[in-house]
């Protein structure tokens, strides 16, 4: 049992602030990916547009600046008339529960049903659909309202920041202060807090909101359910499988986040993938689960990650980052501008202003790639004006041979022409 409440403070401050820092170093999708031999289904359909992305639930088509909406088999929902300005194809534009964000001018954003009825006006510079009764609105002054399919106001409040926490509800802000709401748009915040963590954005597998103001309130999304922790003290510790807090500042619980589980009267595990920081005079090293330092304070904090399951870890020295494992070995030298993990072989590396992917002897595998910071599993690579995917081990998924690649989570969108159009579910 840890005896003093201020190691477990300052190890969720450490843990934080490298968290928000280094969160592009330590990628971990919510969807297991381990199968590298996997077979992809891939089915080609005929569409004439110059995109195709995935929004929401279903597909957003676009030729020149018109858009509509196809289903994730390739098939037209909503026919391509509606207009949008290019330099914001995607920000203003949502589909939901077979609902879906139109404009006829590209300035005035709505939301119609399948049938094409109108459930909220083109009136707004932007809509989010949370549920099918709520919906985030963004007016002209650029500040956020919360309205039901009544195009009715749900919350008194404006906002300035919004986020979506997709099946879940949102968080919003407004002169620094933050709300969390449900999908009913029903505030399930206790107050409006001046500090709030997001690990629900920061992909260590822990979909879980902090907001702190004399106490703290831990929201767990997990399973389509909300579960809330209240009235938490500031000492709290949060990895990719627990929830370790206290209401005394003496004794802690766990909240297991996978099987929906609390101990009370519980020992702490500070650790991320079984290794745990500790720091002096302001640099940072790891010990082991048993306690031993393993790896001596020697790093930057500000420039280096917690371990990621792959067993290495992101780490800086004079502003410059590179990549040991779990014994202090170097893979990759502190010398690169960023370094994002996507296996123990294979990392992409910002170097003189361009981004590689290198290998885990420092070697160039491809010198032209795009990369999204949400998606571990899968690289966009680039030769000429042809692009491919690879996995997060190298491995080759689609050939560079095709004139777009967008990838997802859960998908990836191929362009051979702009009437032939592939599509993988993964």
């Amino acid at each position: 049992m840890l005896k003093k409440s201020r190691i477990v403070i300052f190890l969720a401050v450490v843990i934080a602030g490298v968290l928000f820092i280094s969160a592009g170093s330590i990628l971990s999708t919510f969807k297991e990916n381990n199968d590298k031999d996997k077979k992809n289904v891939v089915k080609n359909f005929n569409i004439n547009a110059d995109s195709v992305y995935k929004v929401g639930d279903n597909l957003l088509v676009r030729k020149g600046q018109k858009y509509g909406y196809y289903d994730l088999n390739g098939q037209s929902i909503i026919s391509m008339k509606y207009s949008f300005e290019l330099d914001n194809v995607l920000d203003n534009v949502d589909t939901m529960d077979n609902l879906f964000v139109v404009s006829d001018d590209g300035i005035k954003y709505g939301v119609i049903d399948e049938k094409e009825n109108v459930i909220i006006p083109k009136q707004y510079i932007a809509v989010k659909i949370i549920s099918s009764n709520c919906f985030l609105v963004e007016d002209e002054e650029l500040t956020w309202s919360v309205i039901n399919e009544k195009n009715k106001k749900l919350i008194t409040n404006s906002y300035y920041d919004v986020k979506v926490i997709r099946n879940y509800g949102a968080i919003l802000t407004t002169n620094g202060k933050t709300d969390i709401i449900d999908s009913n748009g029903k505030i399930i915040s206790k107050s409006s807090y001046p500090f709030i963590v997001n690990y629900y954005e920061q992909f260590i597998q822990a979909p879980v909101v902090v907001g702190c103001s004399d106490t703290c309130d831990i929201f767990v999304f997990n399973n389509k359910k909300i579960k809330i922790i209240e009235k938490v003290s500031n000492e709290y510790f949060i990895n990719d499988n627990y929830i370790y807090y206290s209401s005394n500042g003496d004794s802690y619980n766990s909240y297991d986040i996978k099987n929906d589980k609390t101990k009370n009267n519980v020992e702490v595990n500070p650790s991320i993938n079984g290794m745990s920081l500790t720091s002096n005079s302001g640099l940072i090293g790891y010990k082991s689960v048993d306690g031993k330092v393993v790896i001596d304070e020697k790093y930057q904090k500000d420039y280096s990650s917690n371990f990621t399951k792959y067993g290495v870890a992101v780490v800086g020295v004079n502003g410059l980052q590179g990549v040991i494992d779990k014994n202090g070995k170097e893979i990759l030298p502190c010398l690169y501008e960023k370094i994002i993990v996507f296996s123990d072989k294979l990392f992409g590396v910002l170097y003189g202003g361009n981004y590689y992917l290198v290998d885990d002897t420092g070697s160039i595998v491809f010198d032209n790639i795009v990369l999204d910071d949400n998606i571990e599993s899968m690289i966009v690579v680039k030769n000429s004006d042809k692009c491919g995917v690879v996995d997060n081990y190298g491995k080759m998924l689609f050939d560079l041979k095709y004139m777009d690649c967008n990838i997802y989570s859960d998908l990836v969108i191929l362009k051979e022409s702009d009437n032939n159009w592939f599509i993988s579910h993964l």
